[in-house]
């Protein structure tokens, strides 16, 4: 399932923004980087804490190295999702901020370079937290100080891409955060699709090292604002992942949001063992079970062994356990959804609905699960056919709720309009209650019915999306609905 489009699809594109370059300028570029930042940037990307620290130990310009800190702290934060870190890391980037204002000024690309970062980073990190009065002040902040520096500094190829990525940045901002907008004083807007590929152009001779990293951006900016899925396709088939973890991060999760097998292929190709980044062994997990590849229960056993607690613990024990299931393993099953049951919520939605599901594990049934499985792979003709076989009249009434909603998303995703909607519906006059199906086929009715053209009908099933009553994705489905009708106005 798609879930937490607005919030964490911004926080996606802010962190891969904030990964983008911190290499080496040209020889006359004041802003020069030593190799042994270069070295510590290369550690970020890798998520390599241990090296990274090392690294930056011997960085000299003190300028520099408070914002790669900054930055790699703003990455654990994003990627691990521990709440007891995320907030000792917001303590420190504000210390940091506080150690840069100490600094002579007189370094002014630097100075203004690594202030952005810090007020940015800070800006990201109350987002992830939903104060939005906050993140408007510190990303006010930083837009600030990049166009001070685009105004002294025109010539700066780094200013010059963060500040025409800014502006797109913050026309992405979903309506929900205007007040981020009122006090930015920025008017959204689009820009030209290719205005910002223009920029190409700086990618000669001293330039190109910026190049890779210009393409992830880029590509974020393209899924986010321009919905352009095939030329994201073309870069990430063309670029190299390998030795950066974090890009790697991005063509996982690109494939994933956009079901692409071509993504998720080269994913699977691309991958590279990095044990201090763990989130990339669920990843892998994922693709593979959306192969109906039972490997995908090692990848998800290596994520726990070498993970902390995190907001997908549960549901990688969640899914292991239907690998278990799957494979007649049922003691293995067994000892997984005992775990859970152990998990604290922690107002996490992926855990509290790894716990809702470990608890109706009773109404699993196996065809069911391999067409969830391929589905979530982007294997709709697979999905289908398997769906396809099953007889309603073997499944008790819960699995009917799950075999409606799974067949209706099936023939949306293969654009067969009517039939999904003759699935999808069935669900609104269903009295069981079960999960987040219900309240998750009346928003993709409504959003059927916008591709259909019929505003109306479009937004009475948006209301209905946001009318029902508490679930574990709510928020996430509230939000989207929000989109929705924003769009129809």
């Amino acid at each position: 399932m798609n879930k937490n489009r607005s919030s964490k699809a911004l926080i996606v594109l802010l962190l891969f923004l904030f990964v983008f370059v911190h290499r080496a300028y040209s020889d006359k570029s004041k802003c020069n980087y030593s190799a042994i930042e270069v070295e510590a940037y290369n550690a970020i990307l890798k998520v390599d804490s241990t090296k990274f620290y090392t690294c930056i130990s011997k960085v000299e310009n003190n300028y520099n190295k408070i914002g790669l800190e900054s930055r790699f702290i703003l990455i654990q934060n994003l990627i691990y999702d521990n709440e007891s870190d995320f907030n000792k890391g917001l303590k420190k980037q504000q210390t940091l901020l506080k150690e840069l204002n100490k600094l002579p000024k007189n370094n002014c690309e630097f100075y203004l370079l690594n202030q952005f970062f810090v007020n940015l980073n800070i800006g990201i990190h109350y987002l992830k937290i939903e104060d939005y009065y906050k993140t408007a002040v510190y990303i006010y902040k930083a837009y600030e100080l990049l166009k001070e520096g685009k105004k002294k500094y025109p010539n700066n190829p780094v200013i010059s891409l963060y500040y025409i990525t800014f502006e797109e940045l913050a026309s992405s901002i979903p309506k929900s955060y205007s007040i981020i907008l009122k006090l930015l004083n920025i008017i959204p807007k689009i820009h030209e699709q290719n205005d910002i590929h223009k920029l190409e152009s700086h990618f000669k001779n001293q330039y190109l090292v910026f190049k890779n990293d210009f393409y992830i951006i880029s590509s974020y900016l393209d899924f986010f604002i321009y919905k352009d899925f095939n030329k994201i396709e073309r870069i990430y088939n063309s670029y190299s992942t390998k030795n950066n973890s974090i890009a790697l991060f991005a063509l996982g999760h690109l494939g994933n949001k956009l079901s692409s097998k071509s993504l998720n292929s080269k994913f699977i190709n691309d991958f590279q063992e990095n044990k201090n980044f763990p989130q990339l062994y669920y990843l892998l997990g994922e693709k593979l079970a959306g192969e109906l590849d039972y490997k995908a229960g090692f990848y998800y056993k290596e994520f726990l062994a070498n993970s902390k607690i995190n907001s997908l613990t549960a549901m990688a024990y969640l899914k292991l356990s239907w690998f278990f299931y799957l494979d007649n393993k049922i003691e293995f099953q067994k000892r997984c959804l005992k775990v859970i049951e152990n998990i604290p919520i922690n107002n996490q939605p992926e855990t509290k609905q790894a716990k809702y599901e470990a608890s109706m594990s009773i109404n699993l049934h196996k065809e069911l699960l391999k067409a969830r499985l391929l589905f979530d792979g982007g294997n709709f003709n697979l999905a289908k056919e398997l769906m396809n076989k099953i007889k309603t009249t073997d499944l008790n009434r819960l699995q009917k709720t799950e075999y409606y909603y799974r067949f209706g998303r099936i023939h949306q995703e293969l654009k067969n309009y009517n039939s999904a909607l003759f699935y999808l519906t069935k669900l609104e006059t269903d009295n069981i209650k079960y999960g987040y199906y219900q309240p998750a086929s009346l928003y993709y009715i409504g959003l059927i019915y916008e591709k259909l053209l019929n505003k109306n009908k479009a937004k009475a099933y948006y209301e209905k999306t946001l009318a029902y009553e508490e679930y574990s994705y709510k928020k996430s489905f509230d939000q989207l609905a929000k989109a929705g009708i924003n769009r129809l106005k």
